[in-house]
């Protein structure tokens, strides 16, 4: 276990990120938007035509990440 909280609060409370890699199932929704792209692996394509977002998206960062 890395000691990462999941879920993560964010926001206060007012968002809360599941790792999908914590789901068992279809969780019946998908992707509005690709967040923290700038990062991603060089390798990897994002071939879709969704907003992306190299960190947070605007408007959504949390106070320590001002």
């Amino acid at each position: 276990m890395c000691g990462g909280k999941a879920p993560l609060r964010l926001l206060g409370d007012s968002i809360v990120a599941v790792p999908a890699g914590l789901l068992d199932d279809d969780p019946g929704v998908r992707a509005v938007l690709h967040q923290f792209a700038g990062s991603k692996a060089p390798w990897w394509d994002i071939a879709d035509s969704l907003p992306q977002f190299p960190k947070w998206v605007p408007g959504y960062e949390p106070e320590w990440a001002k």
